[in-house]
């Protein structure tokens, strides 16, 4: 038996009412996805680290900041400032010569207490721990953690 038209009228209109529901089901889902690509992406491309308390090599960079860092250098130029890893250990310096294997840095502060290459000459571009992409500075000149 054909149903009737009351019964076919009454389950088109149930298809437009679900219809509504299964597209806000899918922006749902490639929400949560788009956004777990976005983390994912963030993580494989950032890092972040904070400045050694005592740290006075670039003012621009005080002690004690948190700093999110480029890890693959990829806006690397002449004026970047750089984490790079020395034979003093991890500095924060500025580029001041560039070439395809080596990068030199010198501290925009002369009256920093640490080498950059003046002393221990250019350094690898492998030595290059990230650029500076942003700091935030410590709320007062105590430091970290205060």
């Amino acid at each position: 038996m054909l149903p009737s038209m009351s019964e076919a009228a009454e389950q088109n209109s149930e298809l437009r009412a679900a219809a509504p529901l299964r597209i806000a089901r899918l922006a749902r889902r490639a929400t949560v996805l788009i956004g777990a690509v976005a983390v994912g992406w963030f993580l494989w491309k950032f890092d972040t680290r904070w400045v050694p308390p005592g740290m006075n090599t670039n003012p621009d960079v005080p002690a004690g900041s948190w700093v999110l860092l480029d890890r693959y250098a990829t806006g690397l130029r002449v004026g970047s400032d750089v984490f790079v890893e020395t034979p003093h250990g991890e500095l924060v310096s500025r580029v001041t010569a560039l070439d395809p294997q080596t990068v030199t840095i010198r501290h925009p502060d002369p009256r920093a207490t640490w080498g950059d290459s003046e002393l221990f000459g250019p350094l690898d571009r492998s030595q290059v721990l990230g650029t500076i992409v942003v700091t935030l500075a410590p709320s007062n000149e105590g430091g970290r953690g205060r």
